[in-house]
């Protein structure tokens, strides 16, 4: 539920994106798909770097909403120009988080992206009225991210993790994910205490994840062509609201 607020925020930022607008569609797949799927892929194309022996790491995220749930619903609803703000970081180190602002518009995705660290991130959660001036004179989204805070656009919803499996295709920049373990939590204290152990809310299912620029090349697609079911509007934000 947008208002009049947010829109006049939101013409007041100047922004800044950090990558151009790609292609982004998700599938739900079960567990052993997604085994199979991974045997597969790792035979074609290079996996991400920051993976461990079995090529996985862990990704956690913290999502900001406003009073209204309004991200939520227009995701649920399948409106097609919205935007979503969180925190994350990658693995059990919270000494280096990224801000970052998901945008989509006219089918396609667009990330914007700051570097902060661990303190600045707690100041960030927990000290929504602060002025953070030299924060915010960093970075067009950080300074726009502490004005919806202050002005109570955005507050701390839903904390999530799971396990990513990256996979990457140069042309075309293409990156094949699978997420694993999707877990999720209320409590915001879990995003900064990664020995919290939040609770399953998708079961064995995984989220196939793809993401390309202006093409998807033909041999991406034979290789996903064991899931070439209708692509679906699921998102692990959403999938955190399943038990509520």
């Amino acid at each position: 539920m947008a208002t009049q607020a947010t829109a006049t925020v939101d013409m007041m930022i100047e922004h800044q994106p950090v990558q151009q607008p790609r292609h982004e569609i998700k599938f739900v797949i079960s567990g052993q798909e997604a085994y199979l799927l991974s045997e597969r892929l790792k035979r074609l194309f290079r996996r991400d770097s920051h993976g461990d022996t079995e090529g996985r790491y862990r990704v956690s995220s913290l999502y900001f909403d406003d009073l209204y749930d309004s991200a939520l619903r227009e995701k649920l609803d399948g409106r097609d120009n919205r935007q979503k703000f969180r925190l994350r970081y990658y693995g059990l180190d919270t000494s280096y988080i990224r801000l970052e602002k998901k945008q989509k518009q006219r089918g396609l995705c667009r990330k914007y992206s700051f570097g902060i660290t661990g303190d600045m991130a707690e100041k960030l959660i927990f000290q929504p009225r602060e002025h953070f001036h030299d924060m915010e004179k960093a970075s067009p989204l950080i300074r726009e991210f502490c004005l919806k805070r202050r002005e109570g656009l955005l507050r701390p919803r839903k904390t999530i993790s799971y396990e990513r499996e990256a996979f990457i295709f140069d042309p075309g920049n293409v990156r094949v994910t699978i997420d694993r373990n999707i877990r999720a939590a209320d409590s915001y204290q879990h995003f900064l205490c990664p020995e919290l152990k939040e609770l399953p809310v998708a079961g064995e299912d995984c989220i196939l994840e793809v993401k390309y620029d202006r093409f998807l090349p033909e041999l991406v697609s034979m290789a996903l062509s064991g899931t070439d079911r209708l692509s679906t509007a699921c998102s692990k934000y959403a999938l955190a609201f399943r038990y509520d």
